[in-house]
């Protein structure tokens, strides 16, 4: 099994069990709001049958599905949902697989972006958790604030050696496959 929790069944195999998590955390996250599925539905822009397939069969949500599900969990303050939520978007779209380094896209004009890293040690994690911390608020004493701080500068450093999408070979393709079709 992929991931234990409490709706493990050791009947069912890595996909049905992992079908079986998202569909208990679709059902907590609109049991958090205290909506019907039709409400929730709404709030979501999605139609209330899929709603209750996404809450009651052993199929996963596509990848965007699951990143309305993470998005709408984070705002509501449920990062253990989000999380949940990102890492079968993670799973679906086998980044478990992916190659060292990161992929970073920012927008400057909505000053939003985002970063994917891969972790390969318990320090890169530490340092990861540290920024995400940091940036999300999370930490309220000085000393855990320092060595956060301490964390993410370490973390910031590493990030910033790593080779930009367009030097590397997979993006590099995919940015001559689009020059291409525009031609």
């Amino acid at each position: 099994m992929r991931r234990n929790g409490p709706t493990e069944s050791p009947d069912l195999n890595s996909e049905e069990q992992a079908a079986l998590e998202i569909a208990h955390a679709v059902k907590e996250l609109r049991a958090h709001f205290n909506e019907s599925q039709q409400a929730f539905a709404t709030r979501l822009g999605l139609s209330i049958r899929g709603i209750a397939n996404y809450e009651g069969t052993l199929r996963i949500p596509e990848p965007r599905i699951l990143a309305l599900f993470a998005k709408t969990a984070s705002g509501a303050g449920r990062d253990d949902l989000a999380f949940e939520f990102l890492h079968e978007i993670g799973h679906a779209l086998q980044l478990e697989e992916m190659l060292d380094g990161a992929i970073m896209s920012w927008n400057a004009t909505k000053k939003r972006g985002y970063l994917l890293v891969q972790l390969n040690d318990e320090k890169a994690r530490e340092r990861a958790q540290a920024y995400y911390k940091a940036s999300r608020g999370h930490l309220r004493d000085a000393e855990t604030k320092a060595r956060a701080q301490e964390l993410l500068t370490r973390f910031t450093a590493d990030v910033s050696k790593l080779p930009q999408p367009s030097q590397r070979g997979i993006f590099k393709r995919a940015l001559q496959e689009k020059e291409r079709s525009k031609q």
